[in-house]
């Protein structure tokens, strides 16, 4: 199993994408409960677009391995990027059961809490994903988000500055700031913003 998953790393890198999906297969089909041979599996089926190969190759391992969180979490992944909302927020709620303190868990199963126009609920994902990891921007960020949506300003602006105090050189999170400040009437610290992400990401 270890050298076809090397093997698979390798011509992954030289730009082989179907020879690494299959030596990534055979690495499955000689250690199932693999993680890091499904994780890189599910990514690079995903990243190819063939979402329903990546959910067919997760059920298969959790049938065989299903106290495995991430199992669980990459079908939610899967079936996020499919579009099936509903079936992805209950693979990241089994996650979640068997792995309560995961912040990576905890901010997908509020985003796609958010899709689902579940947005208490999806704010309360993102709490705890903040409570587990709090230096994390991207949960400042989408923490930040939710807040704002629910008109409580003030700590909304906390989590995105800071999120900027984490980490600044990201444009999405230099645009958040610009959203809320906006929403704040705060229009040329928001315009200030704008041109910040501008500079960042020009395109």
């Amino acid at each position: 199993a270890d050298a076809w998953y090397l093997l698979a790393n390798v011509l992954e890198s030289s730009g082989r994408l179907v020879e690494a999906e299959n030596a990534l297969g055979h690495a499955l089909d000689a250690r199932p409960e693999f993680e890091f041979a499904l994780r890189d599996l599910c990514r690079l089926l995903t990243q190819t677009g063939q979402h329903a190969k990546a959910r067919d190759a997760v059920l298969k391992a959790i049938r065989q391995a299903p106290a495995v969180a991430d199992f669980h979490f990459y079908l939610g992944n899967a079936l996020f990027l499919a579009k099936d909302y509903g079936g992805s927020a209950q693979a990241y709620e089994k996650a979640l059961v068997l792995n309560p303190g995961s912040a990576p868990m905890h901010l997908s199963h509020g985003h796609v809490l958010k899709r689902l126009q579940r947005y208490e609920e999806a704010l309360e994902a993102y709490r705890r994903a903040s409570q587990t990891e709090p230096t994390n921007p991207q949960v400042q960020v989408a923490l930040g988000e939710a807040l704002l949506m629910r008109g409580q300003m003030q700590e909304a602006l906390a989590c995105l500055q800071k999120a900027l105090a984490l980490d600044s050189e990201r444009a999405d999170t230099v645009l958040s700031m610009a959203n809320a400040l906006n929403t704040m009437g705060q229009h040329a610290a928001a315009m200030e913003h704008c041109r910040r992400a501008l500079q960042i990401a020009p395109d």
